[in-house]
């Protein structure tokens, strides 16, 4: 299972193509998908609920790897 943290403005903007992606590249990974505030998905990513988290933000914390045009793509 892939847990994936998402915030609001990333479920319109580009989170529908990217699962269909995935989903066709890799059908046999089951996807546990949770909206919350930026803010909380860092938090949550660091804690270890989330294994990549898609947002929008100029700052993040050092430890985090970005990608996809500044959406959080993984965890220290």
């Amino acid at each position: 299972m892939l847990a994936l943290g998402f915030s609001g403005s990333c479920a319109y903007a580009f989170l529908p193509a990217a699962l269909e992606g995935f989903r066709r590249a890799r059908p046999e990974v089951e996807l546990s998908l949770r909206e919350m505030a930026a803010a909380r998905l860092v938090e949550a990513l660091r804690e270890g609920r989330f294994d990549i988290c898609l947002m929008r933000s100029a700052q993040l914390p050092p430890g985090l790897a970005t990608g996809l045009g500044g959406a959080a793509v993984g965890g220290a």
